[in-house]
């Protein structure tokens, strides 16, 4: 199935433009003193649309061969002209529209784009229906337009079957999706319209309908097309043939020819030299030639050699697959990471984001779980946290990381990372990235600092509580205040500790709040805090809390209350101070009531000096 030289098949006389509505055409060439270039100016037939009001106007078939790279400024400059000197603005529009076809010509998208969308929204039909079919041409020869706007494609429905044009366009199109059964279908038809066109136009889309005729085995037609690239001096010798002889080899089964065709083209540097070396991976690992390792390092090296449109994104995608295939989840994780940041508008990247949710969240919970060693937990998400800070739910990920780190008591390390993981959120949040969330944010700021306060750094705690922390709901405030009176209790500041205030305390709240009054000598106050302790949470009671129950009982002069806390706690009898304790508390009182203040300022002394030293060798024996 080699290619020979063979002709452009001649323009089929059905796709001629019909004859003219109105007459809009200028001749710039010859008001610049040379010969008019054949453009596309005539005006179809009015077709019949949905509404009958408004007649369905088809664009006219392009005719732009006369436009050539040797007459650039002068045409250029004539048309310049012409839109100076235009009066009205229908004469405006004309001179736009002139322009446009220029651009179309010579394969200018960006500048043609550009002009076009300078013009009104609203245009008569005739303007209108050749604005749409420029911006067409200029949108499907233009690799960085991700997908055709909804008035360019209408020019592929049905209903402009009759634009002599559309063939061309609609396989351009289904090249552009890679569906080149679906352009093969029209590539006949698209082949014949060819020749309405500049060369720089046809030298952009020839390769495109010589890869559909070779994959549909057209192979007249692809003897044809490969010989209109000897017409093209950018063409003739360039990478785009020698790949898709290369192709045309491979399909024959004839992988050393291939080969020897990819390697050449290999050494371009457009996207047919980056689609050649791809070609040479996937022919070794097809013929089981090349080792996997060593297609991942051909990979590698290619993705920095080709970037910035989906073929780039689709390379990353393989890579990523491959780095899986591997077993190596970081890297494969860090590609999908580059393709999002460096190509989020691509069908691959909204995959990657699909696919390295559910990566991170398996990676995460390995380490977590132990099964990753710490350093290499560490390690993957050191390299993974700048590509992924601002992905929907890795704040998730790196929350589970603190807590990792805190359960292990490397607090300093946790501190900072639910620092980093809020401080992402909350610019994700301002920049609109992310859904807002503040409850979200204040639950990271609150364990943070009860981390801080984990690690003994109060000050830090307390700064962070006190000053960066806006608290609506009463869970999370409840929460706050329980920091505040861990951190005051532990910095002895036992007035502020009774300053906070609970809707509903924790056992810790009550315990902290039991010391600081029981510290500060309110002992009803103290007696009734340990009553809601005993009450509200009594197997998270010990015996320090119950031994504080009774003094502050005692202290408040009910010894018969005493008398009755000392019976319902009958473990305490076992420890080595509690009869001490207790004798300090209940011994008889002497025969001359009432007690002497004396009396019971030594009972009371006693009893807290055997409950200081019951606090001392408890925390020796805990």
């Amino acid at each position: 199935m080699a290619l020979v030289p063979g002709a452009l098949l001649a323009a089929d006389p059905a796709h001629e433009a019909p004859a003219a509505e109105a007459e809009i055409h200028i001749d710039l060439h010859a008001e610049a003193g040379t010969e008019a270039p054949e453009t596309s100016q005539d005006m179809p037939a009015p077709a019949t649309g949905a509404a009958e009001s408004e007649p369905l106007v088809l664009p006219p078939a392009f005719r732009l061969t006369t436009y050539a790279r040797e007459g650039f400024l002068r045409d250029r400059r004539a048309l310049m002209q012409r839109l100076s000197a235009a009066d009205t603005a229908d004469e405006a529009t004309n001179a736009v529209l002139a322009l446009g076809d220029f651009y179309v010509a010579h394969a200018m998208a960006p500048e043609g784009r550009s002009l076009l969308e300078g013009l009104p929204a609203r245009l008569a039909p005739g303007h209108d229906a050749r604005r749409a079919a420029q911006l067409l041409a200029l949108d499907l020869i233009d690799p960085y337009v991700p997908a055709l706007p909804h008035d360019a494609r209408a020019l592929l429905d049905p209903a402009h079957a009759g634009w002599p044009d559309q063939p061309l366009f609609k396989a351009l199109e289904a090249i552009r999706r890679e569906d080149y059964a679906a352009a093969g279908v029209d590539l006949a038809a698209a082949q014949r319209r060819l020749h309405g066109f500049a060369a720089p136009f046809r030298e952009i889309v020839l390769p495109g309908l010589l890869e559909t005729a070779i994959r549909t085995g057209q192979w007249e037609n692809a003897r044809d097309l490969a010989a209109e690239f000897q017409h093209h001096a950018s063409l003739k010798d360039g990478s785009a043939l020698t790949f898709l002889m290369g192709q045309t080899a491979e399909l024959d089964e004839d992988f050393v020819a291939a080969f020897d065709s990819y390697a050449k083209a290999s050494e371009g540097n457009d996207l047919w030299a980056h689609r050649a070396r791809m070609a040479l991976i996937d022919l070794g690992l097809a013929t089981q030639t090349l080792p996997l390792e060593d297609a991942r390092v051909l990979m590698e090296q290619a993705r920095y050699l080709w970037q910035g449109d989906a073929h780039a994104a689709a390379l990353l995608q393989r890579l990523s697959d491959l780095q899986l295939q591997l077993g190596d989840r970081v890297a494969a994780l860090t590609t999908l990471g580059d393709l999002m940041t460096r190509l989020p508008d691509t069908a691959q990247a909204a995959l990657a984001r699909q696919q390295s949710r559910s990566l991170l969240a398996t990676l995460y919970a390995d380490g977590t779980a132990g099964t990753l060693t710490l350093s290499k937990f560490m390690e993957a998400h050191r390299r993974l946290a700048p590509l992924f800070r601002f992905s929907p739910g890795y704040d998730l990920q790196t929350e589970s990381y603190a807590d990792h780190f805190a359960s292990l008591g490397a607090t300093l390390i946790a501190a900072q990372e639910y620092e980093t993981t809020r401080d992402y959120l909350a610019v994700g949040q301002d920049l609109g990235v992310l859904d807002p969330d503040p409850g979200r944010l204040a639950d990271l700021e609150l364990k943070r600092a009860e981390v801080l306060l984990q690690g003994g750094q109060y000050d830090l705690s307390l700064a962070v509580v006190e000053h960066g922390l806006s608290l609506e709901d009463a869970a999370r405030l409840d929460r706050l205040n329980m920091l505040k009176a861990q951190i005051f209790a532990a910095t002895g500041k036992t007035v502020a500790v009774l300053d906070t205030h609970v809707q509903n305390p924790s056992a810790t709240y009550l315990r902290i709040k039991g010391e600081a009054l029981f510290a500060g000598g309110r002992w009803a106050e103290a007696r009734q805090t340990y009553q809601q302790l005993h009450d509200d949470f009594p197997q998270q009671v010990s015996g320090a809390d119950t031994l504080n129950f009774v003094l502050a009982t005692y202290r408040t002069g009910d010894l018969d209350g005493t008398r009755a806390l000392a019976e319902a706690y009958p473990d305490l009898a076992g420890h080595p101070l509690w009869s001490e304790i207790a004798a300090a508390l209940t011994e008889a009182a002497p025969d001359l009531l009432p007690l002497r203040t004396e009396t019971v300022e030594n009972r009371v002394n006693r009893a807290t000096t055997a409950l200081d030293r019951f606090d001392v060798l408890n925390r020796a024996t805990n």
